[in-house]
């Protein structure tokens, strides 16, 4: 990791800050904190975001399809729609399009129409994808709660709750991320 990526500072009554968002923060606002908060919870969230895509890679998959390959562990027997896909990972269909067809091409899943409409198409892990999920399952799970093991369970009881209350007021009054956020 980059020295830029390294510095978290403690204050004087031992929480941690980010020097650059503070300073930043602190010459346009008057009262820095919400903003800060904010930008520690961006921070975090592109560096599990960087962390994940490096896993991901080392795996031989990209992120997107990792999370592809786990939605549709979860997903019915016949498999989920295109466009589901899309909105339940937040994509467009055309990204989606150009992530089954690089699963299809690599033979961890499977396309045929949906019965209800042949127009739409059903996407469903062949039984080699599911063999590659459930060998990734395991490490990613013992992974991922290591990482977040490093906080006690009332912290993260705290953090799940701190996070979706955010996710339900975004939620709530319908806004998308903007590009204009400050970036820590």
């Amino acid at each position: 990791m980059s020295e830029v990526n390294k510095q978290i500072n403690r204050a004087a009554d031992g929480s941690l800050y980010d020097p650059r968002a503070r300073e930043l923060l602190q010459s346009i606002t008057e009262n820095p904190l919400p903003l800060e908060a904010l930008a520690a919870v961006r921070r975090t969230a592109l560096d599990l975001h960087h962390q994940m895509r490096l896993w991901a890679a080392r795996e031989g998959l990209s992120e997107g399809r990792l999370h592809l390959l786990m939605l549709l562990r979860l997903a019915p027997s016949e498999g989920l729609l295109m466009g589901t896909l899309a909105e339940k990972l937040r994509v467009t269909p055309r990204n989606i399009t150009g992530l089954v067809d690089g699963l299809e091409r690599d033979g961890l899943v499977l396309r045929s129409p949906a019965p209800h409409d042949r127009r739409s198409i059903l996407v469903r892990l062949s039984g080699h994808g599911t063999a590659k999920v459930n060998e990734l399952l395991k490490p990613t799970v013992e992974r991922e709660t290591a990482f977040a093991m490093t906080l006690s369970s009332q912290e993260l009881k705290t953090l799940q709750q701190l996070c979706l209350r955010l996710a339900e007021k975004i939620e709530a009054e319908g806004e998308q991320p903007s590009g204009g956020a400050i970036h820590s």
